[in-house]
């Protein structure tokens, strides 16, 4: 019997939390992925795609935006986030 396979296993990729950087407020969550064998973009290019993606959907100016990566897996389904300013890590809130 052929394995199913979720997006999760076949796609390889990063998420990034994209967060105000005087409070640590979560803006917006982005994932970058890219097809298996493809080339994946410059992590420059990643962060820079996330906060335009998080200034469309905010009125906060981006200059006040920042970006961080984190494993998706690491969050519970209902709980609420932040970013720890000082560790920058995503923490419960």
């Amino acid at each position: 019997m052929k394995k199913k396979h979720s997006v999760k296993s076949v796609l390889p990729g990063n998420t990034y939390a994209i967060y105000h950087r005087r409070d640590g407020t979560l803006i917006h969550l982005h994932s970058c992925l890219w097809l298996p064998g493809g080339e994946p973009p410059s992590l420059r290019a990643q962060h820079q795609q996330a906060l335009h993606h998080a200034a469309k959907v905010s009125t906060i100016s981006r200059k006040s935006l920042a970006v961080i990566a984190f494993d998706p897996r690491q969050m519970k389904v209902g709980a609420e986030y932040r970013v720890d300013l000082k560790r920058k890590r995503l923490v419960k809130a």
